[in-house]
């Protein structure tokens, strides 16, 4: 378990601010200094009054600005280099790029797997042949084709076939297969994107698969080598190539007819983690579904850092209890589309043609913890679909500042920012989305010292931290626009009358709460105007849906 933090020697509120910069500026490239910059603004909370905190900060905006831009950059820069290695990863022939000092730049996951499994050594810079005649041709074939302007060689050495072709003026390319890779081919596809003849489709796989020469490509087809050249100049005017090296690239790193592996094609089954929903409104809304598909229709409010990925992990309880649990994403999470104007509106407009689509009757909202305000003003604004509402650690409008006295301070601190300088609070609220997605440990651990103990176990015994991190991520698959518009929405703009809300409605939260005050929601609850059963536990946190979601899915099921 994390120590708490030691007790510091208190420093001036100049040095404060000069460490928040420097802090700032280190997060570019050492984004686990986040808990430092909390730890910080933490400090200059306490240190001064409102006023003077809130004209500190708005100086400090161009350096949270500038530091968002740069870390953007580098995501970005990172996001492209996985991109084009998840790339070539997924080609089932291995490729190795090498200067013409053989030195190792870069080799596919399929490269390192055909290396190891002939037994080749190789390391971080060279492949060696341990046959000593093996290694003598394979260096004597570098050389020709980086000096001699050959197009290109292939060699078979052991069980290895290998293509080699000049990449630039001081690389080299070498491709890699054996012979497995032809079951990896798809000849259908192949035919069918260049109108080859089956003959000319079976020469190109016969290449492809690693033979040393159109001699032996032919020998294997049984045909004379005549016939096989006939072939071999149709097969280029028809693919626009205009060499067997050139040929072969094209072929192996095209995904069409290379990212093939069964011709059996797999029984379709339904993924209901990812599910869509096409609304006649020409919007589409991700949303997952679990428990009997003739269950009792509940519908979750997911909070805003999670998504359709949200529930506890055991869902076999909703079958025990005859209860089908359905998720939406909104706006802008998951798959969902973006909202194209207010936030509320949206959710709303979605939810009357959403839910006719997924139930016959109505349904029970369950809203937890920032979804309360989305369940809430469903509750409210589309009674004719709503049958009862369930809230689990869920907050209500913030009007004064004693609603938040007894929560995290870090959420303190983003409630007044969003309330006195929206500006800065956007940005701090990117930047704190941007390392919360980069390395979510960092929050967990800033967070961890504060909790109860309650939550604390929840997080350490029960797998929840991947639960979280895991729905974070399809949150954020759009990016975190629609993340820091609807948070900054609850927290500054979101108002509703508890009178509007008439249907039957049950609370469930923990005492211990400090994500959301309880105190908070037991003032709004006396508005409502219907049935409103309490459930205010002991020694509970905000991970309450997780503690007790058995409790509470038998009690929405009675």
């Amino acid at each position: 378990m994390l120590q708490k933090r030691q007790p510091e020697e208190a420093r001036s509120f100049s040095e404060l601010r000069e460490t928040l910069i420097h802090n700032i500026y280190a997060l570019i490239d050492n984004q686990q200094q986040w808990p430092e910059i909390i730890h910080t603004l933490d400090a200059m909370i306490q240190q001064s009054p409102a006023h003077t905190f809130d004209a500190e900060l708005s100086a400090m905006l161009p350096h949270l600005e500038r530091a968002d831009m740069l870390i953007g950059k580098m995501d970005k820069l990172q996001l492209d280099q996985q991109h084009s290695e998840n790339i070539l990863n997924n080609i089932p022939m291995g490729i190795i790029m090498m200067t013409e000092e053989r030195h190792i730049i870069s080799a596919n996951h399929r490269a390192l797997e055909l290396l190891k499994s002939i037994k080749i050594e190789h390391g971080v810079k060279h492949v060696c042949f341990t046959n000593k005649k093996d290694q003598s041709t394979f260096l004597k074939t570098i050389d020709e084709v980086l000096h001699q302007h050959v197009d290109g060689q292939s060699l078979r050495l052991d069980d290895l076939n290998l293509w080699i072709s000049k990449h630039s003026e001081k690389q080299i390319v070498i491709y890699l297969s054996d012979h497995t890779v032809q079951h990896q081919i798809c000849c259908d596809a192949l035919q069918q994107m260049y109108a080859l003849t089956p003959k000319e489709t079976t020469l190109v796989c016969e290449l492809c698969n690693g033979r040393a020469s159109l001699e032996s490509a032919a020998l294997s087809m049984h045909i004379g080598l005549s016939t096989a050249r006939s072939h071999l100049k149709k097969i280029f005017l028809k693919t626009n190539t205009h060499s067997q090296t050139e040929l072969i690239q094209m072929i192996m790193l095209n995904p069409a007819v290379t990212l093939f592996h069964d011709n059996k094609k797999p029984e379709k089954t339904l993924n209901r983690d990812h599910l869509l929903a096409h609304l006649p409104s020409g919007r589409t809304i991700s949303y997952a579904e679990y428990g009997p598909p003739n269950g009792s229709p509940l519908l979750m409010c997911h909070p805003v850092s999670g998504s359709r990925l949200s529930a506890p992990a055991n869902k076999q309880i909703l079958n025990k209890l005859g209860i089908r649990l359905i998720i939406p994403d909104r706006a802008g999470f998951g798959d969902s589309t973006l909202a194209s104007g207010h936030i509320m509106q949206t959710w709303l407009d979605d939810m009357r043609l959403f839910i006719p689509i997924v139930s016959s009757s109505k349904v029970t909202v369950l809203a937890y913890s920032s979804g309360g305000s989305f369940g809430m003003n469903l509750a409210s604004e589309c009674p004719d679909l709503i049958e009862a509402l369930c809230l689990v650690s869920c907050g209500a409008p913030i009007n004064k500042q004693s609603d938040i006295k007894s929560i995290l301070p870090i959420n303190q601190m983003i409630i007044h920012l969003a309330r006195t300088n929206p500006k800065a609070a956007k940005k701090f609220i990117e930047l704190t989305l941007k390392v919360a997605s980069n390395d979510p440990d960092s929050y967990f651990n800033r967070i961890k010292d504060h909790l109860p103990d309650s939550d604390r176990t929840q997080l350490e015994t029960n797998q929840l931290q991947q639960n979280l991190t895991q729905a974070f991520n399809i949150a954020s698959q759009q990016g975190f626009d629609a993340i820091g518009k609807e948070l900054l929405f609850i927290l500054k703009d979101w108002q509703l009358s508890a009178a509007a809300i008439n249907c039957p409605v049950n609370i469930w939260h923990g005492k211990e709460d400090n994500h959301i005050s309880i105190e908070n929601i037991k003032l709004f609850s006396q508005g409502f105007s219907n049935t409103v059963k309490h459930q205010w536990i002991d020694r509970q946190g905000h991970y309450l849906l997780f503690s007790h979601w058995h409790k509470i899915l038998e009690d929405i099921a009675s």
